[in-house]
């Protein structure tokens, strides 16, 4: 408001650190940045436009992906591509820009254009140790083992050392390979909103919340009005009521599975209908009604009562969706995250 778009940008960038699943905090870094690019990014979009260089392209590129804009970026990537056809940089970028609308939005299109881009550079250049690493990264991201084993592969034929190639060869090696197309994984992500869970380690553990997270949905689950609570979170399912967790059966196994067609709703909305996606519902539900809370790969359920503290009850789920911290996971070539 006070017109220090840099300032507000700095901000808004810490704050989503902590609070990932804001989305009003993504919405203020976009309009702060949208704000800002017009002082510097119109004579940057100029110069790329009348001097178009692979630099150029690069570094708007680079800019956009920094500042969320990935629908932009993308766009760029295929303008850099119509410019330089036989550039190896050019088909990487956009393979880049793709792979990450993929793991942002789990479209599945847009997954098979990031594999034809890096396919294309390897056959620019076949010798090349980059491609190769990013085929391995986003096949072993998707559930192809065999595939992502022949790039890693590939890889580490040409730079035997690398680090990352290495934990991925030697990670993937414990894993079954795939019996599903490429396309039929990218369609089942799509369809799941989410990667195959078989890519953490099979030594570890399973996956659960963080002890924050459930003592949040019980303290949810207590509030007055309140009859039950449901969080669907990357995967990850719990069901608290009258502040304790409960176990998913019967009746609590079928309010359980609601999630799962808001979660749907919500990504097609968003993803590939193009209307904006679905955040907060509200059903009316045997007397009373449920409130649909959703953020990326997050849904949070509560029944209600019809209690006059309802609009208290609306506050306590968004500012709980919004402080939710991710679970834990070790998706191979990533790192802990």
């Amino acid at each position: 408001m006070l017109g220090r778009s840099q300032d507000a940008m700095e901000v808004a960038r810490e704050a989503l650190v902590r609070f990932p699943h804001c989305l009003e905090l993504s919405d203020m870094l976009r309009s702060a940045w949208r704000r800002e690019r017009r002082l510097g990014m119109d004579a940057e979009v100029r110069r790329v436009l009348s001097d178009p260089t692979i630099e150029g392209f690069e570094d708007l590129i680079e800019k956009l992906l920094a500042n969320g804009e990935l629908q932009e970026a993308g766009e760029w990537a295929d303008r850099m591509v119509s410019e330089f056809p036989r550039d190896r940089r050019a088909a990487l970028t956009r393979g880049r820009v793709y792979e990450e609308l993929f793991r942002k939005d789990h479209v599945a299109w847009e997954g098979s254009t990031a594999i034809a881009c890096f396919r294309r550079a390897i056959e620019m250049a076949p010798g090349a140790f980059e491609p190769h690493l990013l085929l391995a990264r986003f096949f072993a991201y998707i559930g192809a083992v065999s595939k992502a084993l022949h790039h890693a592969f590939k890889a580490l034929d040409v730079d035997a050392e690398h680090e990352e190639a290495g934990l991925l060869m030697s990670r993937l090696s414990q894993l079954p390979l795939e019996e599903e197309t490429e396309e039929e994984l990218l369609r089942g992500i799509e369809e799941n909103d989410g990667p195959p869970t078989l890519m953490h380690d099979t030594q570890a553990e399973p996956p659960r919340l963080s002890a924050d997270t459930e003592r949040g949905v019980e303290q949810l689950s207590s509030l007055a009005g309140v009859r039950r609570v449901v969080l669907s979170h990357h995967g990850i399912e719990i069901l608290a009521s009258e502040g304790l967790v409960v176990e998913m059966e019967g009746e609590n196994r079928s309010f359980a599975d609601l999630t799962v067609g808001f979660r749907r709703v919500a990504a097609l909305s968003g993803k590939r209908m193009g209307i904006g996606g679905l955040q907060e519902v509200e059903v009316a539900w045997k007397g009373g009604s449920i409130l649909v809370f959703a953020a990326a790969a997050t849904v949070l359920l509560i029944e209600t009562d019809g209690s006059p503290r309802f609009q208290k009850i609306a506050d306590e789920g968004r500012i709980f969706l919004a402080t939710c911290t991710q679970a834990e996971t070790v998706p191979v070539g990533e790192g802990t995250r």
